[in-house]
């Protein structure tokens, strides 16, 4: 009986491993196949992402560039307008295209025809002299039009440059200026397939192809000796290729392979592996699973009937009770149930699966460090005590080992402390708090929840945020004297009155430099931006703190003096300036020795006056009271000098 019975399930654990084997195999072919689709249209998705990106910011850096080229036309027109002699002076203009960062400066007549500007090679050609300078002809007949050029070679040199160009006000002259593109030749090679390709990397000796669906040709390749070859080189054709949404087998450069197309726009693309490397597990495998199956049918075969109950279902008990522990989030618990070795392999796989969960962070670690990314990602259950992180979290927080472990220890610790980041939101940005630390540093914070999961992406942007504000700072800045310019004056004013505070005794000042023109005239502008810039030394040595100073443009000034506490205090700095007027000297040359001069006007308020506007109206009307008073008297006196020279010469 009990040797009937063995027989009887040995042939059914035989007939039971054999069908077991043979479905495997099948599955395993099967598998195989899938997988290298599933790869295979997850690496198509990759090129056409790449490639819908890439021209998505081609697109938009096109658009910048268009816009970059005739904001910087539009500036020279203007500058040249406001001091045509700078179009004679070649060295000006270069320096105007340096200062603009721009390589090429053309002054076009009003009959097409380059007559100045900081390439003299170029002068006499016209706007009918060649294809590219020829795409401004149009404006001939149209002042109205403002043309930005695709790149494309110039007609001189064959260079690639993009050119802009604008009419000046007074439609005398056409201003076009060249810039080479680097950008944008960069952005525009990043979206050749070549390129692409030459990023990506196969896995198992798989190759890609994309070829043209017009030619035929092989335009990127993973095996780049194909690069330029033929579709037929590999040994198929496009109708066995084409309209395919599987796999399917062909015979490649004389290897039976197995194959995945997909069509994307005008390209083929065409994944290749050889069925040796395909399937070089299968047989192993099988081997494998061959010898398990055997060792669990003789197992089952000698202790089944004695051992069921105490084995099998008190194994299958454990294994549950850990599973639902490790389902609900405990993701540090691991399975240790060792009734059978199928079970102890069980636990084995599913403590494997546990410890490839829980490595997801080094991973990530390595891609983000391999990306040159200053960003870190954390992740936990609220059912679990600990904070799974990626490496780059401990540098972006500042943290040393010590804090680091405790502090991710606990996630309670953990959600106190970013809490604690976010009570210093920084002004302007979205999602950005300031550290507590003495150095200034700004950390992106972006956090997710789901169910009981969290996860959080950190991000070091102290650099972007330190080139905002300096950028922002910059162009509030007058370049030639230092101080505010109109902007910096407007955004300054409108701050210091959003601010809640007492200004106490306070006055506007407008102030203009008498003389800039005889100067610029007489010793030349240089001289004259001197003068200007002594006269805001003065004004910012009499009271640097609370005041806002500036230039308002050309040579008048606006002081705003605030936070005195009494009125005389604010009329002493108004009478330092006026004493430091006509006594302070600046040399326009070498040997001579001029003073400083300047008129004002100022008007005093008070905290409760917000009416800035009134006030520099009513300040500027005093400025210019004072600054004809000051004129007659200066007439007056050149007037009594000359009559006492006369009356010297007469005696």
């Amino acid at each position: 009986m009990k040797s009937m019975i063995v027989k009887k399930m040995v042939s059914i654990v035989m007939m039971i491993m054999l069908l077991i084997l043979a479905v495997i195999v099948v599955i395993q072919i099967h598998k195989s196949q899938k997988d290298m689709d599933e790869e295979a249209y997850t690496l198509f998705e990759q090129v056409e992402q790449i490639l819908a990106k890439n021209t998505e910011e081609e697109k938009s850096v096109i658009e910048e560039y268009n816009q970059l080229c005739l904001n910087y036309a539009d500036a020279v027109a203007y500058i040249l307008s406001e001091d045509p002699a700078i179009m004679d002076d070649i060295d000006e203009l270069k320096k105007i295209a340096g200062y603009l960062q721009i390589d090429e400066i053309h002054i076009f007549d009003q009959n097409g025809e380059i007559v100045r500007g900081t390439q003299p090679e170029y002068y006499g050609l016209t706007v009918y002299s060649g294809e590219q300078i020829g795409f401004f002809a149009q404006m001939l007949e149209d002042k109205s039009l403002r043309l930005c050029q695709e790149v494309t070679p110039n007609t001189a040199e064959a260079k690639e440059m993009q050119y802009a160009a604008v009419w000046s006000e007074d439609g005398e002259f056409i201003v076009q200026v060249g810039i080479t593109p680097y950008r944008v030749l960069e952005v525009i090679s990043k979206n050749q397939l070549s390129y692409i390709f030459s990023l990506l990397t196969t896995e198992n000796g798989a190759t890609l192809y994309a070829i043209d669906l017009n030619t035929e040709e092989i335009l990127g390749a993973t095996d780049e000796r194909m690069l330029g070859a033929n579709l037929m080189n590999l040994g198929i054709s496009m109708e066995q290729a084409e309209g395919r949404k599987s796999g399917f087998h062909a015979r490649i450069k004389g290897e039976n392979s197995y194959c995945v197309a997909t069509v994307y726009q005008s390209v083929l693309l065409l994944r290749v592996c050889p069925n040796r490397i395909l399937y070089q597990d299968l047989l192993k495998d099988t081997l494998m699973v061959a010898i398990c199956l055997t060792v669990i049918a003789i197992f089952m075969v000698f202790i089944m009937v004695q051992y069921l109950n105490k084995y099998i279902i008190q194994g299958i008990y454990d294994i549950n009770q850990k599973l639902t522990v490790i389902t609900e989030g405990k993701l540090d618990e691991s399975v240790d149930v060792h009734t059978t070795p199928e079970f102890e392999q069980l636990s084995h796989y599913i403590n494997e699966m546990i410890k490839s969960i829980l490595s997801t962070t080094d991973k990530m670690s390595y891609v983000l460090d391999h990306a040159m990314l200053v960003m870190g990602v954390y992740e936990y259950n609220s059912k679990m005590r600990a904070v799974r992180t990626t490496k780059q979290i401990k540098n972006i927080l500042c943290l040393d080992d010590q804090e680091a472990d405790r502090l991710f220890a606990d996630h309670e610790q953990f959600e106190s402390y970013i809490e604690r980041m976010k009570k210093n939101p920084v002004k302007g940005f979205e999602n950005i708090y300031q550290t507590e630390e003495s150095e200034e540093r700004y950390i992106r914070i972006e956090s997710f929840r789901k169910d009981e999961n969290y996860l959080g992406i950190l991000m070091d942007v102290t650099e972007s945020v330190l080139r905002s504000r300096k950028l922002e700072k910059e162009r509030n800045i007058d370049s030639l004297t230092g101080i505010y310019n109109r902007r910096g004056l407007e955004e300054n004013l409108e701050e210091l009155l959003e601010q809640d505070m007492d200004l106490k005794y306070s006055a506007l000042v407008m102030l203009d430099a008498d003389g800039l023109k005889q100067i610029n005239d007489l010793y030349g502008h240089k001289a004259g931006d001197r003068y200007l810039c002594e006269i805001a030394k003065i004004m910012k040595d009499i009271r640097p703190e609370q005041s806002i100073i500036a230039r308002q443009g050309g040579d008048e000034f606006v002081l705003f003096y605030y936070g005195c506490e009494t009125e005389e205090e604010l009329l002493g700095y108004i009478h330092e300036l006026d004493l430091k007027r006509d006594r302070t000297t600046f040399m326009p040359d070498e040997e001579q020795s001029l003073p400083v001069r300047y008129s004002f006007g100022y008007v005093l308020c008070h905290d409760t006056q917000k009416d800035y506007s009134g006030l520099i109206l009513e300040a500027d009307r005093k400025m210019y009271e004072e600054k004809l008073g000051r004129k007659q008297r200066m007439q007056y006196i050149q007037t009594g000098l000359q009559r006492n020279e006369i009356v010297n010469a007469a005696e």
